[in-house]
């Protein structure tokens, strides 16, 4: 298994219609944002390919003092339950071992804060992934254009503890939406509900 960087074209042609489907308007950011990310190297995106085919994709944030966000992260549809989600966050979790990267985080939607049932099921569901696959739960909370999140981290715990790591990802976080959204977007539509700041 592998990651392959790809640009903004293939993005839109083999990813678009899977991203619609993956994550709800709210999440979703507009294509020409990504667009314009993707293009100045702010975001990269990846295919997950195994065994020659196509299984899932990823986009992360430009690494930043070895942080990196994980913006997006989805199996297709039609390998889900196949093991691939942990196989890629095992990847991931190689980097922070070999020093490529400190913390990697991202953020998920604020439990119990659904719609419904159903959906707070899903949040559930996700949160239970990620710390089945080593992720910790953090002391950062942010509101991102009216929707809350909360973060997880994987991170070496033999070099950093919790706090400290809450403390650089409420920082990154701040880094990143300012330099992907511009600073006074960015400063009107996230903000950090809690952490060690």
């Amino acid at each position: 298994m592998y990651l392959k960087k790809i640009e903004f074209a293939e993005i839109k042609r083999d990813i678009g219609k899977r991203y619609q489907k993956d994550f709800p308007s709210v999440e979703r950011m507009p294509l020409f944002i990504w667009k314009k990310h993707a293009k100045n190297g702010i975001m990269e995106t990846y295919k997950i390919i195994d065994e020659e085919k196509e299984v899932a994709y990823i986009v992360f944030s430009k690494e930043k003092e070895k942080c990196m966000l994980i913006y997006y992260f989805a199996v297709y549809e039609e390998f889900r339950n196949d093991g691939y989600g942990s196989k890629v966050m095992q990847l991931l979790k190689e980097k922070v071992f070999k020093g490529d990267y400190d913390i990697i985080f991202l953020e998920v939607d604020k439990r119990n804060h659904g719609k419904d049932y159903k959906e707070n099921k899903i949040r559930e569901r996700r949160v239970d992934f990620y710390t089945r696959n080593g992720f910790q739960l953090i002391d950062v909370l942010f509101e991102n254009f009216g929707v809350s999140y909360e973060f997880l981290a994987f991170y070496d715990e033999n070099k950093l503890d919790r706090k400290t790591v809450s403390q650089i990802v409420y920082e990154k976080e701040n880094e990143f939406y300012s330099e992907l959204l511009g600073k006074k977007m960015a400063s009107k539509n996230i903000v950090a509900l809690k952490g060690d700041n």
